[in-house]
């Protein structure tokens, strides 16, 4: 079983034949170091012995960040009505909320952050074979929003995770 906590952090738990398996160094499971992109593995994005990146592109803080600098700057549209138009009280709720009306700031957020999330998750799906995976945490509570934005490619992920007999569950 898989487990993955979207939150303020992106998270994730391993259970092989019953139990927790925290690998040598007690930190199996650490997909939000996950390389997204080639440039991050070859150093040209982060400074040497640095761990990828995936959760600056899919966590509570990445979509606030991400927010906050959208409201920075083009300053109108339903992630500055949202937030009042301050920077300070964009939250990755914000971004979901925005999404969910309909913004095309929060649409190309979340898009490009889920595109790198759904690479994961079929990663994870290729490499595990896991008979369940759980999508938990903050972000399980968006509901439809969230299903919408793992359905972009939930043929792929709905592909492998069937060929390998594994379940996928939100909430």
């Amino acid at each position: 079983m898989v487990y993955i906590d979207f939150a303020y952090g992106l998270g994730c738990a391993l259970m092989i034949g019953g139990n927790i398996h925290f690998g040598t160094s007690g930190c199996a499971g650490e997909i939000g170091y996950s390389y997204s992109t080639p440039e991050e593995f070859w150093g040209s994005t982060i400074k040497p012995y640095q761990f990828g990146r995936l959760e600056q592109w899919i966590s509570g803080k990445a979509l606030q960040e991400r927010g906050a600098a959208s409201l920075r700057e083009n300053g109108r549209g339903k992630i500055a009505e949202l937030a009042q138009g301050k920077t300070a009280l964009v939250t990755g709720k914000t971004v979901f909320e925005a999404y969910r009306l309909g913004d095309p700031a929060a649409r190309t957020i979340m898009e490009e952050a889920f595109g790198y999330f759904n690479q994961a998750l079929c990663n994870i799906i290729n490499l595990l074979a896991p008979e369940l995976v759980i999508l938990g945490g903050g972000f399980s509570r968006a509901g439809e929003v969230l299903i919408d934005l793992i359905s972009n490619t939930e043929g792929a992920i709905a592909k492998r995770a069937h060929s390998y007999g594994s379940m996928v569950l939100y909430g």
